[in-house]
């Protein structure tokens, strides 16, 4: 990741093969990182300026990562518990629950295990569940209170979680399809019945959407707007 920003700073992307090893792949007679670019995009502030962190910044990036992962959970238990229990208080064993839940996640999960050493799978990783727990918290917030500015808090994280670690950021891109799926069936519902004014609507779509209606915020049911806006934040994961 050091050697990547300072490639980028340098004016290019390729970086020397030596320094990669078995992790680059060759085109044109270059060699590139295979490893998602998130973790060197943090560097570069840092190598603008200096280059004296140089192989020592690992350490101090899966300790960001620990931090945004436990930080958004955090957040996104928050929202859930709004949607289960909205109105009732606080007791002393709901807190006592949520306490001892933050501190498994933190220091008896696979986060624990990876934070035990400091090297570059380890970093992406890290980053690729931090991001991924953003990007479920975002979704969230964007269903519970449907938003432009929400929805680009979305793409923001989604994007960012798959180019850390693809394998784990395909997660928020699933919830993403999931969420394009009831957008998509709440507008057909809706133009269907446009079409047929007040005739009984096909079986198949009164089905499946008492089945997958729920995926579908209320707020912004049969909306085309928003339901472009989710299938293109849904392909903007992978096509970046």
């Amino acid at each position: 990741y050091d050697a990547q920003t300072e490639s980028w700073l340098d004016g290019h992307w390729d970086i020397e093969q030596k320094i990669l090893g078995i992790e680059s792949f060759e085109h044109d007679g270059k060699y590139y990182m295979y490893q998602g670019p998130v973790p060197a995009l943090l560097r570069v502030p840092i190598f603008a300026v200096t280059d004296s962190f140089y192989g020592r910044l690992t350490a101090v990036s899966m300790l960001a990562a620990f931090a945004v992962a436990v930080t958004f959970a955090a957040r996104l238990l928050w929202k859930l518990r709004n949607i289960i229990r909205p109105r009732a208080p606080v007791r002393n064993g709901e807190f006592a629950f949520t306490v001892f839940f933050m501190f498994v996640l933190g220091g008896g999960s696979s986060l624990l295990y990876t934070a035990s050493r400091a090297w570059v799978y380890h970093e992406a990783i890290m980053w690729g569940v931090a991001l991924s727990i953003a990007a479920f918290d975002a979704i969230l917030g964007f269903y519970l209170k449907p938003s432009p500015k929400q929805m680009a808090w979305v793409a923001f994280f989604s994007v960012a979680a798959l180019s850390a670690r693809a394998s784990i950021g395909l997660g928020p891109v699933a919830a993403l399809g999931l969420l394009t799926l009831g957008l998509g069936i709440a507008w057909l519902r809706k133009v269907l019945a446009a079409r047929r004014k007040g005739d009984d609507e096909p079986a198949w779509i009164t089905t499946w959407s008492d089945r997958l209606g729920w995926l579908s915020p209320r707020q912004i049911a049969g909306n085309p707007r928003y339901l472009v806006a989710a299938a293109v934040v849904c392909l903007l994961p992978v096509v970046f």
